[in-house]
């Protein structure tokens, strides 16, 4: 029974075993160390820009504390359309609006004057209604406004300025025209004799 020959492991000129079975590398070589990987570094993703709120569909705005801007008027209506093209916000734009109220205020104020005046003047050159009958016609007006109209009407007329719009008088001239001058007349006066302001027709009037 012959024995099993074991091939002999190559040798370098030296004598020593040039490869190593278990590892083919060279017997002199330790094996080189493997340098542990680094992590990559995750990059921090930046943050999503929010968007802006931007303009809401319809604006609710209030009126500041202590004014009486009408927040359903035509100015207003108009600054919601010019705050809805500039995108601000429901808070930017009653920021504005609470800063140009007071001037708002004043012009429509200034403008209802200037209205009034010339609905006083309007009154006063009126053929029908005014001139030398003045006085008559407005007396007859509060005639027929003490007979038919309510405390709230009387008010609306003196604080809107509507009392003094010349076509309100001439429909209230006209009513008493048509009911009956003896419908109003008190006691043995009548209207003619009587002596009336539009201090009587309305409060703070300008035709007196």
């Amino acid at each position: 029974m012959s024995e099993t020959q074991t091939e002999t492991p190559e040798t370098n000129n030296e004598g020593q075993v040039a490869e190593s079975l278990l590892t083919g590398q060279e017997v002199d070589q330790q094996p080189q160390e493997q340098q542990p990987q680094e992590a990559p570094v995750e990059q921090e993703q930046p943050a999503e820009a929010s968007e802006p709120e931007g303009a809401p569909e319809t604006y609710e705005f209030k009126a500041s504390e202590g004014g009486d801007l009408d927040v359903d008027s035509g100015a207003v209506q108009a600054f919601s359309e010019v705050a809805k093209e500039l995108n601000l916000t429901q808070e930017q734009a009653q920021s504005v609006l609470d800063k140009v109220a007071p001037a708002l205020k004043q012009q429509n104020e200034e403008y209802i004057n200037t209205l009034r005046s010339e609905w006083v003047e309007s009154v006063k050159a009126d053929p029908e209604i005014g001139g030398d009958q003045l006085q008559e016609n407005l007396g007859k007006a509060v005639r027929v406004l003490d007979a038919f109209g309510t405390p709230e009407l009387k008010s609306l007329l003196g604080e809107t300025g509507l009392g003094d719009n010349p076509e309100i008088i001439r429909f209230l001239v006209r009513a008493h025209q048509d009911i009956g001058e003896d419908r109003f007349l008190t006691g043995s006066q009548s209207d003619k004799e009587q002596s009336f302001s539009a201090r009587d027709f309305y409060n703070n009037s300008k035709m007196n």
